[in-house]
């Protein structure tokens, strides 16, 4: 079982994704529920199921110029890492445990290992890859599933050869040189089937070496030419041959069309079947139903629920802290006129400080040129000056101090500036917090009582319930009730009638068969007067070598037919085809699907095919079943024939690794979603891993606990 999925850069994804087993992931449109589905398929496969096997095409899903993908089992890891380097894709891949030596190191050496542990299987992860096959392609994946089947009677080279001959045996009037001919071309021919190989493998070599000596004989038979003499001889060997073949054709002719009126009789038969079948389930339904609404009780108490409302109601509380807030308000709008002014007086007191301070430094300088220069002039120093500057340093001494009185009293005012700004920002702060505060208890009462609101609801809509319990149940019974008449067979006139009757077809099957068996026979013997007289009319100048030529090519021709689609081989598929076709009409029965299955292997005109699909009735009004190919559903119902049908097909080809994994599942309503994932507990009992993801609501689903239910929008659920 895969544990979890690895996501490193791919799209917008990074993590990881655990599993349990029976996961089903929903979210909404690129919520990543894809993208894990292409991861995984990368990690198993190498590449994204559905599109481009070069790493390039994978890159295409990477965020940034590397992505790692991959999964975790109990016993194994598998990683993938794709990096770009200039123009060119680099992949590495990572196993744990790694090889340790058994194989080698190489990417192909590894996929080897992956395939080994775990299997590489498609169509678990892409069912597409099967629907763009061709109907051959289509016929030999389904031999494959056949491959180990022991209930296949011709899955033998000595009963296929045995078969072969008895059913291309000639009559006893024909040429001994054509029986002859027959037994050494069926004996070559089944020379070319090994006995080591498979019953598909051996009837396909056959087959193409039937092909082969058609067409070499038909040059031999078309380049001899040959004397009137051994003509005549053989025209004569022909005659006795030759004389009754009208009469055989008029016969045959009777025979056809016995065999067409049996057989229009079984397929009138037949679908009458079908149509009582459909009534007799419907029938057994509509009773199911009719049973379990009279069962039904009401368990509603009116009383008990509108004394619960009024105690709800109590509970509503009303709030409005509009006042309070229009004061906060106010308050702030308040402060934030005085923010302004209290910044200039601050700004002002600053350029006032600096201003006095320019003063102060500049009288502190004088003061000190005059001290320095005693005995010169203070603006020269090569001048002499006796001149006494006393009386003017003490001038200049008494202003330094009326600057620094001054510059106190500007310090003194910017502080309480400063503060009184401060202190209209904190009000204006402290006003939006209780306005903050007083919103959020009015948003917090509201959420409160809309939730008591919808409690009401629910529970009044519980009393309408209760109240109308009888007249609904009386309604419904009544319903039903006229829907199974309107059902029911009619009477015999002795007794009313159940359930509708079935018609027997043994009878219309062993008539078919004997007609048929007479038809074969006589065909058998007018081919043979046919070739004689046709070979009278065309080989007047042939020789007895170009006859004997004439035999192989048709001998050869009629060994292609005998083991090719139309014979051993189609038989084959047939025979594949019923224990399939059972497998999966038994998985949607599980999922309470009632159509019935089929594949198709021949259209109308006995043209060679391979579909398939279910058979489902017209309408309501009109309840005969008809075939419906698989293209032909909507896209719901495709999904429900390909889980079943997958599911087999996983079951059959049995991988180390057995995992469903169902993208886009939205398209299945409520009712077909239930039905699928309950009934895949017991219908997909042997996988490993179901993975359905989709744009659902699974709130609506009853889903067995078996499940986990992974909502990408917000977590697991």
């Amino acid at each position: 079982m895969i544990k979890s999925i690895v996501m490193r850069g791919i799209k917008s994804a990074n993590g990881k994704q655990e599993l349990t087993g029976r996961d089903i992931i929903i979210g909404p449109n690129g919520a990543g529920k894809t993208t894990r589905s292409q991861a995984l398929g990368i990690a198993l496969m190498g590449h994204v199921p559905g599109g481009g096997k070069l790493p390039a095409e994978t890159m295409k899903l990477a965020h940034g110029d590397t992505m790692t993908v991959g999964l975790e089992t109990p016993g194994f890891t598998v990683l993938r890492e794709y990096a770009r380097k200039g123009s060119k894709i680099e992949q590495v891949i990572t196993l744990i445990p790694p090889n340790n030596g058994l194989q080698g190191d190489k990417v192909a050496d590894k996929e080897e290992r992956i395939e080994h542990e775990l299997g590489k299987l498609p169509v678990m992860l892409d069912f597409s890859e099967f629907l763009s096959l061709s109907d051959m392609k289509r016929r030999e994946f389904i031999y494959a599933l056949a491959e180990d089947d022991e209930g296949m009677d011709s899955a033998n080279k000595h009963l296929a050869v045995e078969t072969l001959t008895q059913r291309l045996a000639l009559p006893v009037t024909a040429d001994p040189q054509e029986i002859e001919a027959l037994a050494a071309d069926i004996a070559e021919c089944a020379e070319q089937y090994p006995d080591s190989i498979g019953v598909q493998a051996g009837l396909q070599a056959m087959l193409d070496y039937a092909k082969e000596q058609t067409t070499y004989w038909k040059k031999e038979r078309d380049k001899a030419t040959g004397a009137a003499q051994k003509m005549t001889e053989y025209k004569n060997d022909l005659a006795e041959t030759d004389r009754s073949l009208d009469a055989n054709n008029e016969r045959l002719e009777t025979l056809r069309a016995d065999l067409t009126k049996v057989a229009a009789e079984r397929t009138a038969a037949d679908s009458e079947n079908l149509r009582s079948a459909d009534y007799n389930r419907k029938i057994a339904a509509l009773r199911s139903e009719i049973a379990e609404i009279e069962a039904a009780t009401n368990s509603g108490d009116a009383a008990e629920l509108r004394d619960l409302i009024s105690q709800y109601k109590t509970d509503i509380r009303q709030i409005n802290h509009g006042a309070e807030i229009a004061a906060q308000t106010e308050r702030a709008e308040s402060a934030k006129a005085q923010i302004t002014t209290l910044e200039k007086a601050v700004e002002k007191c600053l350029d006032d400080h600096n201003a006095v301070n320019s003063k102060k430094t500049a009288s502190e300088s004088l003061i000190s040129k005059l001290s320095q220069q005693r005995g010169q002039c203070p603006i020269d120093c090569r001048i002499e000056c006796d001149k006494d500057f006393t009386g003017l340093i003490d001038g200049l001494a008494a202003e330094i101090q009326d600057c620094e009185a001054e510059m106190r009293d500007i310090c003194q005012q910017g502080t309480e500036a400063r503060a009184n700004l401060n202190n209209a920002r904190q009000a204006i702060q402290d006003a939006q917090t209780a306005i903050d505060k007083l919103r959020s208890e009015e948003v917090a009462t509201l959420r409160d009582n809309e939730g008591i609101q919808s409690m009401i609801r629910d529970l009044e809509a519980e009393i309408a319930k209760t109240e109308n319990f009888d007249n609904e149940k009386a309604t419904r019974l009544a319903a039903k009730r006229g829907e199974l008449e309107g059902i029911l067979p009619p009477s015999d006139g002795e007794r009313i009638l159940s359930e509708w009757a079935m018609i027997g077809t043994e009878e219309y099957a062993e008539r078919e068969a004997a007609i048929s068996a007479d038809i074969q026979s006589l065909k058998a013997k007018i081919d043979e007067q046919t070739k004689a007289r046709n070979a009278l009319a065309s080989l007047q100048s042939s020789m007895v070598d170009s006859v004997v030529a004439g035999y192989h090519a048709e001998n050869w021709k009629k060994i292609a037919d005998g083991v090719g689609p139309k014979g051993l081989q189609g038989e084959l598929v047939k025979d594949t085809l019923a224990p399939l076709t059972e497998a999966v009409q038994h998985k949607l029965t599980q999922m309470g699907i009632d159509n019935m299955f089929y594949f198709q292997t021949e259209d109308d005109k006995g043209k060679e095919i391979f579909q398939f699909g279910w058979w489902s009735k017209i309408s309501e009004l009109n309840s005969m079943a008809q075939r419906r190919n698989f293209d032909a559903l909507s896209t719901g119902e495709q999904l429900l024939l390909l889980i079943a049908l997958m599911t087999t097909i996983i079951e059959r080809l049995n991988p180390p690794l057995k995992i469903l994994c169902i993208d886009n599942a939205e398209s299945l309503d409520k009712n077909n979603l239930m039905r699928v994932i309950n009934g895949l507990t017991t219908a997909g009992a042997e996988m490993d891993n179901i993975i359905f993801s989709g744009v659902m609501d699974i709130s609506q689903v009853d889903v067995e606990p078996t499940w986990r239910v992974w909502d990408l929008s917000g977590g697991a659920a």
